[in-house]
């Protein structure tokens, strides 16, 4: 290494300022360049050039360009190295200000000074600027190279302006200038930033057809533009094109194609990706196990999920917190709190903590297994583990209790603060009640007085309910009538709770309204619906309307709905009627043990016998 007392020309500091920036030894380069300035030698503008090359810092680039500036005359050279520092860390607003100087210093920069600032005008994401570069090499009668054409191509991609990059992509001819793989690459980046899976295979179609060589950032980036739109079974077929071929897929490759299963839902897909991962000795990563136990999460595969999370933690391969708030959701979906408070457990074991959505799902899981305790455990350990509980868990832990509403009202009073003005805590306050038998409570909740909240569909759901179960028939009338006044959509379930207050008063031409009420408001009854106006003109003994609700209900049909049939029937002595009933549920094949219904007919059929013999004596 060339020390300061032995180099005596321009032309050996350069060099040996050169060989230290290659060996990354920018320190001792800009000593040497201090000891330069002060042997006063000429030829300061390739040693600046050289430690402006070295340094790979921009602030320190520039430093060093106006330095030479104030004691020789700067040209494009040291520019160009000043403007590519800038550009290697993608700090584009100081290549700007450099560019402007150069203008300012009379130097004219050349196409290798414009791509830089192009180049880094990209990596910052300001794709116009990178774009009006373009603009500015015609007009200073510059032509622009396959680099320069690239360069904006990956800008207008970054800006998810694929239509733009093609246009370019296309318009390369016209320059006389060939495509090649760093043109595609960079129309492709456009695709996959705006998830064209369909054209991006038809870009690496044309790739191969060109006899181009594919390298493994092309063949990723098809695959990772297919993994964003979800198309799993494209992203399989490339990967395993890949896999035939040359180049050989990486740990990249196989991420991304797991992530396309898993977007998808296709959890045999990605352990199998996980497997061959494995045989093909790439390691497995964070990113390809957390995908694959989303997926078994999406796929509610429960034990592979949380095999794969127990394997990752002797691999020592933390999942991230997606995989487990993603694992958690789908316990609560699947109604298995178990596996969710598990997966906290798991957490802990590794020394991480579960996050706010983490332990909201959890919560959620509880609730929908009507797991109280466990959900306002967790609801305690969030303040503990100084999570700030938010509306969602907070209704999650309140809905859990609706097996034991004093609990469900002692922690609406207890997060009240937290709660300013939620409609969904009092509403599940006042489900807890009302499943309660407290309907007193219910309807306080429900009507939101306690905070002067105005009353949903969901408040008014909750309170018809309540008095329908106490068979306080005129106020769950009164209630309906008063959600209709204040112009809420009363659903299936409303209707189906005020049909059951009407079947409590015995009012049939009620609940027949009702059901014609929920087809105007373009509801769909369901089979509960149906069962439960049917029960009503049959308890009525209003036969005629029975048999004739039952030749229109269509879809809406059970062994329910033909044992009410046969019932009334037999009420009003229509054994004939009965018989087309059963032959009626026969033919429609409803899935369900129709043998009660036929010994109903068949018990109705012999009394219709006695009676007719009793009459011939």
């Amino acid at each position: 290494m060339c020390s300061g007392s032995s180099v005596s020309d321009a032309k050996t500091y350069t060099r040996s300022i050169q060989q230290l920036g290659k060996q990354l030894e920018w320190q001792k380069s800009l000593k040497l360049l201090r000891e330069f300035r002060q042997s006063r030698c000429d030829g300061a503008v390739h040693a600046y050039s050289a430690g402006i090359t070295a340094t790979g810092d921009w602030l320190r680039a520039v430093e060093l360009l106006n330095d030479l500036q104030n004691i020789s005359q700067a040209n494009v050279v040291t520019f160009s190295s000043a403007i590519s520092a800038c550009e290697r860390i993608s700090a584009w607003q100081p290549v700007l200000l450099l560019l402007g100087q150069a203008e300012d210093a009379f130097v004219e920069a050349d196409v290798i000074v414009f791509n830089a600032v192009a180049s880094a005008c990209q990596k910052g994401s300001d794709w116009k600027r990178a774009a009006q570069l373009m603009d500015v090499l015609f007009r200073q009668a510059l032509e622009p190279t396959i680099v320069s054409h690239s360069t904006v191509i990956s800008a207008w991609g970054r800006a998810s302006r694929w239509q733009v990059a093609l246009r370019l992509l296309r318009a390369l001819p016209l320059f006389d200038l060939q495509v090649n793989r760093v043109a595609y690459g960079a129309t492709l980046s456009a695709c996959e930033a705006s998830s064209n899976w369909q054209l991006a295979l038809e870009l690496f179609a044309e790739v191969r057809s060109k006899s181009l060589r594919v390298n493994l950032i092309i063949a990723n980036t098809v695959i990772s533009s297919c993994e964003k739109a979800a198309e799993w079974e494209a992203a399989l077929l490339l990967l395993s094109t890949l896999t035939l071929t040359q180049p050989q897929p990486d740990e990249i490759s196989f991420n991304s194609a797991i992530s396309a299963c898993e977007k998808a839902g296709q959890w045999h897909w990605a352990l199998e990706l996980l497997n061959q991962l494995d045989r093909n000795r790439l390691q497995a990563s964070v990113v390809s196990c957390s995908a694959a136990a989303s997926a078994c999460a999406k796929g509610t595969a429960w034990l592979q999920a949380m095999f794969l999370i127990s394997s990752s933690q002797k691999s020592k391969i933390q999942l991230d917190m997606i995989a487990y708030t993603a694992l958690a959701s789908a316990c609560a979906q699947g109604y298995s709190w178990q596996t969710a408070v598990c997966l906290v457990a798991d957490l802990r074991q590794s020394h991480a903590h579960a996050d706010l959505v983490t332990c909201n799902a959890v919560i959620t899981a509880c609730a929908e297994g009507r797991r109280w305790l466990t959900a306002t455990t967790m609801l305690r350990n969030c303040q503990t583990e100084q999570l700030r509980s938010d509306e969602v868990s907070i209704c999650a832990a309140i809905t859990a209790c609706q097996q034991e509403w004093p609990a469900a009202v002692h922690l609406l009073s207890l997060f009240r603060s937290s709660l300013p003005g939620s409609r969904v805590a009092f509403n599940a306050a006042g489900a807890a009640c009302e499943k309660g038998s407290s309907w007193q409570l219910a309807l306080l909740f429900a009507e939101g007085r306690l905070q002067r909240l105005t009353p949903d569909a969901v408040s008014y759901n909750v309170a018809i309910s309540a008095c329908q179960k106490e068979e306080l028939w005129q106020w769950a009338m009164l209630l309906l009538h008063e959600l209709w006044d204040s112009r809420l959509r009363a659903s299936v379930i409303t209707y189906s709770v005020a049909i059951g207050a009407a079947h409590t008063a015995g009012r049939w031409a009620w609940a027949l309204h009702f059901l014609q009420r929920l087809g105007r408001d373009g509801e769909a009854p369901n089979v509960i619906t149906f069962n439960a106006v049917l029960s009503t003109c049959a308890g009525q003994h209003r036969w005629q309307r029975t048999l004739s609700l039952l030749s229109c209900c269509g879809p809406c049909e059970d062994v329910v709905t033909h044992a009410t049939a046969v019932a009334a029937c037999e009420v009003g002595l229509r054994y004939s009627d009965a018989a087309s009933v059963l032959s009626r549920l026969e033919s429609a094949g409803v899935a369900a043990n129709h043998r009660a219904v036929g010994q109903r007919v068949s018990s109705m059929m012999f009394r219709k016998s006695v009676a007719r013999i009793s009459e011939t004596k």
